[in-house]
């Protein structure tokens, strides 16, 4: 059995080894006029791979490249490949994008197959703070209570020089012929730099099932920006419901399993998970994608996915789950992870039944039988004494 268990392991992390990947996928650095720094990524490929290497994107003229060419000698399955960043003295405000692509390209087999090209990407962001007040702002809509209440989230960070006073938003809801059928306000927070802040509002639809648009109006100090979000009300509800990711290891990549349940009456086809995690400044660390699956009506099915927690430390990090389905409707669940050596702790979902609690079960496993067995032999014990005593007293 512990044969079987090691080939099947080898199996499968040969054909792990033989994709293509890079970590990190993104740095995100602050603007500094004629700024020049390096970095460093690592790249996993099948040994004998050979990749060639380009810097693309807006940022792409002011990046050098150590190689255009990578090569995998047989025996490696990793390299690490650098690249330079050589900023201007001005940039415009707000996000700059550049990529690093190692492409694999296709190749013909014996049998006169093509093997489908293969392409991973690093990324380095760039932003430049806006020079006066200036936010940035994102709509999500959940539903609650299976459907009956819907929740909106408004998303704001303070991207500009100067912290903002005030911040809140007005959320209008139309029908599919254009026509208001509810008005929401949220709250009203400050904003202090670089520092993000969530809006909440509630409704409760007395509304026919069916699609509906929000409009959101977000006013910052005497400023506003507009935010749409398609949704639906009453219908195909899903439900995130477990988490797991055995064997956690940081700075491993850990595959997690993700069970979801639809209780609508009805099949829900292309969904699948998005998972992002943040820092303190709500920037995304990470970003990871399950298979697009289908879920039967009234069932339950579990979405893998995997997350490269390279270059991550010990600690807590907010956490967004999304299910994505039919195309324009999503579920979010925030949750926050609870990170160590080799243990991961999902706070506001359960757990995650890390290594070291698998072999605390197994130790508690081990003490029971252990007590039991010595309760066992103490009452055997007692039983053999009284009936040597029982026959002395006899004779």
């Amino acid at each position: 059995m512990r044969l079987f268990f090691v080939l099947v392991l080898a199996v499968v992390l040969t054909g792990f080894v033989s994709g293509l990947g890079v970590t990190p996928g993104r740095v995100t650095i602050d603007f500094s006029p004629n700024l020049k720094k390096s970095f460093e990524v690592e790249v996993i490929a099948s040994p004998g791979t050979e990749l060639s290497v380009s810097a693309t994107g807006e940022l792409g003229k002011y990046i050098t490249l150590s190689s255009q060419v990578l090569k995998f000698r047989e025996g490696e399955s990793s390299k690490k490949f650098s690249y330079e960043i050589n900023l201007p003295a001005n940039l415009n405000s707000g996000n700059h994008e550049g990529n690093i692509i190692f492409l694999k390209k296709a190749e013909e087999e014996r049998d006169g197959t093509i093997q489908a090209t293969l392409a991973v990407a690093t990324q380095i962001r760039v932003f430049v703070p806006y020079s006066g007040k200036e936010i940035s702002s994102g709509l999500y809509v959940n539903q609650l209570e299976d459907g009956r209440k819907v929740q909106f989230i408004v998303q704001v960070s303070s991207i500009g020089k100067y912290d903002v006073a005030s911040v809140r938003a007005n959320i209008d809801v139309f029908n599919r012929l254009g026509e208001k059928v509810a008005s929401i306000n949220t709250g009203e927070v400050s904003l202090q730099d670089k520092k993000s802040r969530e809006l909440t509002a509630v409704w409760e639809p007395k509304v026919p099932v069916g699609k509906y648009l929000a409009v959101a109006t977000v006013i910052y100090d005497g400023e506003t920006k507009r935010l749409e979000k398609e949704f639906s009300v009453g219908e195909h509800v899903l439900e995130l419901q477990e988490v797991r990711a055995d064997n956690f290891r940081l700075g491993e990549i850990v595959k997690f399993e993700m069970l979801v349940e639809n209780k609508w009456n009805q099949k829900i086809d292309d969904v699948h998970l998005e998972t992002k995690v943040f820092d303190d400044n709500r920037e995304v660390l990470s970003h990871f994608k399950s298979s697009e699956e289908s879920i039967g009506p009234l069932s339950k099915k579990v979405f893998t996915s995997f997350w490269d927690t390279a270059g991550f430390k010990v600690g807590r990090y907010k956490t967004e789950v999304e299910i994505d389905y039919g195309g324009n409707n999503s579920v979010r669940k925030d949750l926050e992870f609870d990170v160590r050596e080799n243990e991961l702790r999902v706070i506001g979902l359960g757990y995650v039944i890390s290594e070291s609690e698998k072999e605390s079960n197994r130790i508690v496993f081990v003490l029971v039988v252990g007590i039991i067995l010595l309760v066992l032999i103490n009452l055997a014990w007692f039983l053999w004494i009284r009936k040597k005593l029982k026959a002395k007293a006899e004779k």
